[in-house]
């Protein structure tokens, strides 16, 4: 959620969004609301920068308390502004979701292909120790 601020609408208010910069991660909270808090003015939600490949946004006339809600899906960095106040801006940075293919996280630390490999050797070391310590059959020689 991002507010139009009371007072935007004039240079003393800039930058005129509350808060300014965000970070939003695709998937997770990538959807942004901008709500018209502001008294006697009307506002935009313009785009100015945005990466290649992403759309450009534009809100229209925003009258007092009406809402616009953009997803962006196209990671990078997000540049927008009021078209009616030049002073008023803000930047929203977009992350790409992490990949299913991204290795999953450590135990304790302890990365989980070394623990594979720690348990395979242990076992090996077991079955080794079990052949060689196993009792043999006493051999009685007669005479």
């Amino acid at each position: 959620m991002v507010s139009e601020t009371l007072g935007s609408g004039s240079p003393s208010g800039a930058p005129g969004y509350s808060p300014d910069r965000i970070t939003v991660v695709i998937g997770t909270n990538n959807t942004i609301t901008w709500t018209n808090n502001d008294v006697g003015h009307n506002h935009t939600v313009t785009s100015q920068i945005i990466p290649t490949g992403a759309a450009p946004f534009n809100s229209g006339n925003m009258v007092k308390n009406a809402t616009y809600t953009v997803t962006l899906t196209v990671p990078g960095l997000y540049r927008y502004g009021c078209s009616y106040h030049p002073w008023m801006g803000g930047t929203i940075e977009v992350l790409a979701a992490k990949s299913s293919s991204t290795p999953g996280p450590a135990i304790s630390g302890f990365p989980l292909v070394y623990l594979a490999a720690v348990l395979v050797v242990v076992v090996v070391v077991v079955i080794v120790a079990a052949t060689r310590l196993r009792p043999r059959p006493s051999r009685v020689q007669a005479t």
